[in-house]
């Protein structure tokens, strides 16, 4: 399994009109490239901390999970950790079928002015078998 780096970049939300303030931050990861052969199993790591309060991970138009509640059928996808430092989700048995873009939303309260939310992006990279 390889690995590749990204950065973070970060979006200021406006409600209609804010010459002065913004409303909400949104922390947007760029996708880390992470590559399996196809059968491998491959843990998704989500860092967080203790004000996130809603959490999910998503993969193309679908939920997977929304915080501990599974929303996907594959029963080959698992919720690994959900706890202060960690949202994290297991794929076994990588299919070339899971490869795509892979999302972790983090927000913090409603509260919170601005609101805080955080996109961490996997893009998963599934090498088949050679046919020779």
């Amino acid at each position: 399994m390889t690995h590749t780096s990204s950065f973070d970049a970060v979006l200021l939300v406006c409600s209609s009109f804010c010459p002065f303030a913004a409303v909400a931050a949104e922390y947007v990861q760029l996708a880390d490239n992470i590559t399996v052969l196809e059968g491998e199993n491959v843990t998704l790591r989500c860092k967080t901390d203790m004000d996130i309060t809603h959490k999910a991970w998503l993969y193309r138009t679908s939920i997977l999970f929304a915080g501990t509640d599974k929303w996907t059928l594959d029963r080959r996808i698992s919720l690994l950790n959900n706890n202060d430092s960690e949202y994290t989700i297991h794929i076994e048995n990588v299919a070339v079928s899971d490869e795509g873009l892979y999302l972790c939303s983090l927000q913090k309260p409603e509260g919170q002015k601005p609101r805080i939310s955080r996109v961490s992006r996997f893009y998963l990279i599934v090498e088949g078998e050679a046919l020779i």
